[in-house]
């Protein structure tokens, strides 16, 4: 979802649009690929997914870091 900032600086989603374009590069970390995904439309990203190969643990705790840093 698209963050958007409202007049007193609040933040809220928006809809993930129907049709969306993409990017996905595999990463080579110290524990397998990292696969990152990265969709957007004509106003900016809108999701990103992360998979990491058979490490489902260190693929939470991934997305929690991106997560906050977003």
């Amino acid at each position: 979802m698209k963050i958007k900032r409202t007049k007193r600086n609040e933040i809220k989603p928006r809809m993930r649009p129907e049709i969306t374009k993409g990017i996905t590069e595999k990463v080579r970390i110290g524990c397998g690929n990292l696969y990152i995904t990265v969709n957007y439309d004509d106003k900016g990203i809108c999701e990103y997914l992360l998979i990491l190969e058979e490490q489902e643990d260190a693929q939470v705790k991934v997305k929690r870091q991106v997560d906050l840093y977003l």
